[in-house]
């Protein structure tokens, strides 16, 4: 998850997360070391205590070079911020001392924000690999325990970026690769594809390693009419990104109004939406069970089969049209490699057959529960096994 401004009159989510990503916090290292070696650490200081006393770990995104450390000049061509240090020494120095200030209580490091955008990164990939060689190394030094994440690219203009950068050997020096699946503004289901090429990217370089979303949402110009299709879109992505392969994902942003919109808050930025309330309970969904497969038929109907000790269950949708479904005929799959997404084969899933909605994800767990506006989500209780695979933990 993503919170901007808990410090500055947001109160706690009241959702369920595990970890969160400090980005657009005021916590880059342009503000942490404004002047070479003089440190504001005032405001990290106060995040990472807000989160260890919710027992939330925190990943820190690094990123917009200090005027003083770049090697960008003054009034060039580019924002000095978006260039590499100057002084491959000055990164080091700031990376190790932060890493050592909060040994033990930060739990991993991202090394960029998407460095494939102009925004963010106009440098060089080669010196992109060598600023995680230079953090790495000093974050191993300091903190021993942490995980170093690669920096993170995003949507499909991304992974030309990917495959260079793990092609000099970036993926080599680090424990995570980050990826920001975004796919606005087409739908969710577009996220297995793009997943699939980051993996493919990933293949391609030997690198055997989870697979992060640090960063997802949905932007303009894809726009929402109603509470209900923001809390399908919110549902729907979550259940994509696991499907997908992704270990983790960090939604954009629980009190973002100004370019997100699919909105976890009102506009006070205290009081909690629909989508939310989806984001919340798919996450419930999700804590303690294993994902074992999901499917799409020839109508364009998902379906995804998930298992707990003693207990099967299915999330199914259309995210088009409302269509009879007869789950017997797409549950049967195989996960492919680290995605569980495939198209529908034979098999019996012995469920009855149901009716799916444009708005609704339907999960077969318990009672009849609805979200939002009373149309988001179903929840029935379905089957019971003897055994059944190991749990998953979402950390979500």
């Amino acid at each position: 998850m993503h919170v901007h401004r808990l410090l500055e009159g947001t109160a706690w989510p009241d959702v369920g997360f595990a970890t969160l990503r400090l980005w657009d916090t005021g916590t880059t290292w342009k503000d942490l070391e404004p002047a070479r070696g003089q440190y504001r650490f005032e405001k990290l200081d106060r995040l990472v205590a807000l989160a260890a006393s919710r027992h939330v770990r925190i990943l820190l995104t690094f990123g917009k070079t200090p005027d003083w450390a770049s090697r960008f000049p003054e009034g060039g061509r580019f924002p000095r911020e978006t260039g590499a240090p100057s002084s491959m020494q000055d990164w080091s120095d700031f990376v190790g001392t932060v890493a050592a200030r909060y040994k033990g209580r930060i739990e991993g490091y991202e090394i960029w924000n998407e460095p494939n955008w102009k925004g963010f990164y106009n440098d060089t990939v080669e010196q992109m690999v060598e600023m995680t060689r230079v953090a790495s190394r000093a974050i191993r030094k300091a903190d021993p325990g942490a995980l170093v994440v690669s920096p993170s690219a995003t949507t499909n203009d991304g992974i030309p970026w990917l495959k260079q950068f793990l092609g000099m050997g970036g993926g080599e020096l680090v424990d995570v690769i980050a990826y920001h699946l975004y796919t606005t503004p087409a739908p969710p289901e577009r996220i297995p594809e793009l997943a699939s090429d980051v993996r493919a990217a990933m293949a391609a370089a030997h690198i055997d390693k989870p697979l992060w979303d640090t960063e997802t949402s949905w932007t303009a110009p894809r726009q929402f009419s109603n509470d209900e299709e923001q809390a399908a879109f919110a549902a729907r992505t979550m259940v994509l990104g696991w499907a997908s392969g992704a270990v983790r994902l960090y939604w954009y942003a629980w009190d973002n109004r100004n370019w997100v919109t699919v909105n976890m808050t009102r506009n006070d930025n205290n009081h909690s939406t629909p989508a939310a309330a989806a984001y919340d309970k798919v996450r419930n969904w999700m804590t303690g069970r294993r994902l074992e497969g999901c499917v799409v038929d020839a109508n364009e109907t998902w379906s995804c089969r998930l298992t707990a000790p003693g207990e099967e269950s299915f999330i199914y949708w259309n995210p088009q049209r409302s269509a009879a479904f007869s789950p017997q005929s797409v549950i049967a799959t195989t996960p492919q490699s680290d995605s569980c997404v495939s198209r529908a084969g034979s098999g019996s899933s012995g469920i009855p057959a149901a009716t799916v909605f444009p708005q609704r994800v339907l999960f077969r767990v318990s009672d009849d529960v609805h979200l939002g506006a009373g149309k988001t989500m179903e929840i029935e209780k379905r089957m019971r096994l003897a055994k059944a695979p190991g749990k998953i933990e979402a950390t979500r």
